[in-house]
């Protein structure tokens, strides 16, 4: 393949996805590359002579009677053949079209094709590991390709053809030793898709091409080089421009403010200038521009204090918006030098060393091999070496191998100690004006960040997620049987007689032998100790009491109490436990760190492995210690909640402890380590949830204000039902029938992609099983989360099915922005009003009550109006809005919740057999604009 090779981009258009089911292709579109350019585009419909389904019209566009005067695949297949022949076919998941196409030719009856084919969805995975989707219509936005018409074939082919053509240019712009290197993984590719690789590899050895200036050669991998950061020598103190007046001097010809912005920018300014300022929650208008309203005059406190600036965040969609958007435009104005770097735990971080021996010796999987390859790509372009870059799930087993055990573990012996990416992080930290990081972050290590730092400045951004973070801290489980399977794991590497083992390598000398003899000795105490608290738990807590009628799983509320007394029964196993581990991890230790002469690479991969183990046993053995001390707290608060696949099962078996309060004290544990706080998030609170919103947040020092900021601007629009069903505790056949029907009208008539919210999940389980009922799963592509599959199955379907309907919460469109905006309608069910419809609700609802004054006023309507707050914040103007819950304009309490949102929202009041036509028109005015 060179550029001479003609290309033909493909794409078709199809009554269904499998070649099993008499399926036949409906549109044909190719779009021929030759020497970097589209030099043909041929586009046909085809008359399938089968009907067309309503569901693939819904997608393409393309009518029964559109085809009918379309020729047949018959008829053209000869044309096909011969455009086609003597090119390399090219598509979007060739592993479909190339294959599809085939079939057609010979359900006609003419030959097939065979020609090389070549895969643009497994080159984009490869070649741009640091893009969120791979799907096409992502991909053309990312690169901003021009693409109208997605779904429909030749606007496909030509966005495909265009796509190919910027991979193949980033290819030939990869290092020569990384393509050798990649080439080396002898990855199983589809089709024909590795001789593209191999052809441009043989070019770039040709012409004997050098690195470019910004890489650097390190011991076989290609990195992006990196400057060290130093402290800055700039001592001047700069003037903070207060006034309008001094704002248009100082930045006139290169930005103009919003005065909202200004507003923010002053007051908080301000606030800090004072003798003891305030603790601050500002509530902005979204699109207001906070990030810059905070930034700048941040920016200037740091250098003129010398003070470094923590802010926190609270996801990587937001990390990248400050760091790619707002910090450049600080950097533009400040009359100083603006830094910035990130805080996050060590093993967010891929070690080179690691990464290296696994590179060279482990080839145990072909996914393995794959993520290696888009690492090898990645080291040429991360400036941080953050594995969150990467589009890759930092749950996967093989992160856990390559990713960074800390500080302690860099030597100088290693041979990538002078560009490791910690240590490169820890050096930039000492010299950053912004320390950016996570809520979660931030709250486990706001004792160590303040000392560090020298009692730094603190900004909260999207500060209502910060509940969320202490939730998610409160949380543990307890995987029942994980501690066995580490325990089995560790010692088959110790053990191994079929692969090189700890014994191969340590045994022919003693003090290391004796150290593996005791890490094994030490494992089968644990596992003995364990075995009958293992017993107990299942007999007493996996009984049938905890059955689900379903599907036969365990699901529930433990007693506590009883738990308690199960714990103070084992108290001395558990002891012994900690005290054997804690012997165990010595000795592990010490076989890490290994002889004076270290180990050769195939040892060190094995050693590491080993590792990876140790440190995952570590963490376990900590859950299970939090565990036990949460339960010895013999707090109110603590709810333990059971799941297992069925019943005395401990091989898929959690406990999952939480604790529930319905008001929130951070002062301790966060706020006093910080001069003064500055917390924002985009929310219209007035003076009825103005106390609850300062308890949610964990405000309960005396030295807060709240300062709220409106800015005039388009509302989006919202529209709400005003005629289904009023909703209680109790969920009977009405309302599951009602949003089930609700739901099939919006499939049949509605848009292709659909998010159902629902805030009660046993709402969501009976709607959906209602569905079920009516084999909707025949017709349409429907998922529900916590019953179709894991969260990350579910993410995996949002991103990649362009027809999927999800009935799930605000978790999963809070998982990040790319998820969010995938729907093109979002219809809120329920409104998040405490019914007590769930074991947790009804503990915290019996905490609530408990509270002084008028719980439901206090409490739960507050509640209400910041959790819808926060779903609303997830949206698009560019997406349909729908709340299906009446309440909210049929009840008192809900007319308040409603109030809350006519600053940002233009609510419309309608009828349930309107909403499909609304629905239609807003995206038929949309189009429009």
């Amino acid at each position: 393949m060179n550029s001479n090779t003609v290309f033909s981009v493909v794409d078709l258009e199809t009554t269904g996805n499998s070649i099993h089911e008499d399926n036949r292709i409906i549109q044909f579109s190719c779009a021929l590359v030759q020497n970097n350019k589209i030099i043909r585009v041929y586009s046909t419909n085809v008359n399938s002579e089968t009907e067309v389904p309503a569901r693939i019209t819904k997608l393409t566009g393309i009518t029964n009677d559109e085809i009918k005067s379309a020729p047949t695949f018959k008829q053209i297949a000869n044309k096909l053949y011969k455009l086609l022949s003597g090119t390399v076919f090219v598509a979007h998941n060739v592993n479909f079209d190339f294959p599809f196409l085939n079939h057609e030719f010979q359900r006609v009856g003419h030959a097939q094709l065979n020609i090389k084919a070549i895969d643009t969805v497994t080159l984009s995975q490869i070649l741009l590991p640091m893009v969120p989707s791979f799907r096409l219509r992502d991909l053309t936005s990312y690169f901003n390709i021009k693409h109208d018409h997605p779904h429909s074939a030749s606007s496909d082919a030509i966005a495909t053809a265009h796509l190919f053509l910027i991979l193949v240019k980033r290819m030939k712009t990869l290092p020569t030793p990384t393509l050798k290197s990649i080439l080396g993984l002898q990855l199983q590719l589809p089709l024909n898709t590795g001789q593209l690789v191999q052809s441009i590899f043989q070019e770039q050895v040709h012409a004997n091409r050098k690195l470019p200036a910004h890489l650097m050669y390190r011991h076989g991998l290609v990195l992006r080089r990196f400057t060290r950061q130093k402290r800055d020598g700039d001592k001047a103190v700069y003037p903070y421009p207060f006034s309008n007046h001094e704002k248009q001097m100082e930045f006139s010809t290169q930005i103009r403010f919003i005065p909202e912005q200004v507003k923010l920018m002053n007051t908080l300014y301000d606030n800090y200038q004072a003798h003891q300022p305030d603790n601050l929650l500002v509530a902005t208008n979204k699109g207001m521009g906070k990030k810059f309203g905070y930034g700048l005059p941040m920016a200037y406190l740091s250098h003129n204090r010398n003070q470094k600036v923590i802010i926190s965040l609270g996801n990587r969609d937001n990390e990248l918006d400050f760091v790619n958007k707002t910090i450049p435009v600080i950097k533009q104005l400040a009359p100083f030098n603006v830094s910035y770097s990130i805080l996050k735990s060590a093993n967010n971080y891929i070690d080179l060393n690691r990464f290296f021996v696994s590179l060279r010796t482990d080839k145990r999987s072909v996914q393995i091999q794959f993520i290696k390859a888009q690492i090898l790509v990645w080291l040429t372009m991360t400036k941080t070496g953050d594995l969150g870059e990467l589009n890759l799930s930092n749950q996967s087993p093989y992160c856990n191998e390559i990713n960074h055990q800390g500080v302690k573990s860099i030597r100088p012996t290693q041979p990538f100690y002078r560009v490791d990416f910690l240590k490169r992080a820890r050096n930039s930290n000492k010299y950053s004006n912004f320390l950016i990081t996570t809520h979660d972050y931030l709250l486990r290590h706001a004792k160590q960040i303040s000392q560090q730092n020298q009692k730094p400045l603190l900004v909260i951004d999207n500060a209502l997620e910060l509940n969320d973070s202490v939730m998610r801290m409160n949380h543990i489980t307890l995987e029942l049987n994980h501690v066995n399977v580490l325990i089995r794991k560790i010692q088959g590497i110790i053990n191994n007689t079929h692969t090189l083992s700890l014994n191969d390598i340590l045994g022919h000398q003693k003090q290391f032998r004796k150290s593996v003899e005791r890490v094994s000795s030490d494992l089968n105490a644990i596992s003995a100790f364990l075995e009958p608290i293992q017993k107990r738990i299942s007999t007493r807590f996996l009984g049938r009491e905890f059955e689900r009628p379903n599907d036969k799983h365990l699901t529930g509320l433990v007693d506590v109490g009883k738990l308690r007394d199960e714990y103070n029964f084992e108290k001395q196993r558990f002891n012994q436990i900690k005290a054997k581990w804690k012997a165990c991890f010595e000795n592990a230790n010490r076989i890490v760190s290994g002889p004076n002469h270290g180990y050769s690479l195939k040892e060190q991969a094995v050693v590491d492995h080993f590792q990876a183990l140790v440190l995952e046993m570590t963490r376990e053995i900590k859950q299970y210690h939090e565990f036990t001390e949460r339960l010895k707290q013999q707090s109110d608060d603590l709810i333990v909640s059971v799941y297992a696949n069925q019943v005395h099962d401990l091989n898929n078996a959690f406990l999952t402890a939480e604790t529930l309060s319905p008001r929130l004290d951070l002062s301790q544990s966060l706020f006093k380590h910080f001069p003064a706080a500055l917390l924002v998030d985009n929310l219209n609170i007035d003076s009825r949830i103005r106390k609850f919103t300062f308890d949610q947040l964990g405000m309960q020092m005396p030295n807060k204000r709240l300062v709220q900021i409106e800015q005039l601007m388009k509302r989006q629009s919202l529209s709400v039902v005003d005629d289904g069903p009023m909703l209680n505790a109790t969920y009977d056949s009405k309302p599951v029938d009602y949003f089930a029907e609700v739901i099939v009208k919006a499939l049949k008539h509605g848009t292709n992609q659909n998010y159902f919210l629902f805030n009660s999940k046993q709402l969501l389980r009976q709607v959906y099983f209602a569905l079920t009922e009516r084999h909707i799963n025949d017709h349409y592509n429907v998922m529900a989360e916590g019953i179709s599959g894991n969260q990350s199955k579910l993410i995996k379907n949002i991103l990649n099915d362009g027809q999927l309907t999800v009935l799930g919460t605000i978790a999963t469109l809070e998982t990040s922005r790319e998820i969010a905006k995938q729907p093109q309608s979002i219809f809120i069910v329920d409104l998040p009003i405490l019914l007590g419809d769930s074991p947790k609700q009804r503990l915290l609802l019996s905490q609530v009550n408990n509270l002084d004054g008028d719980s439901f006023k206090d409490f739960i309507v507050p509640n209400a109006i910041l959790k819808l707050n926060q779903a609303l914040a997830l949206t698009n103007p560019n997406q349909w809005l729908a709340i299906l819950d009446s309440r909210l304009v049929n009840t008192d309490y809900g007319r308040q919740i409603a109030t809350s949102l006519t600053s940002q929202f233009a609510l419309e009041r309608m009828p349930t057999r309107r909403i499909n036509f609304a629905t239609a028109n807003f995206f038929k005015n949309f189009i429009k604009k």
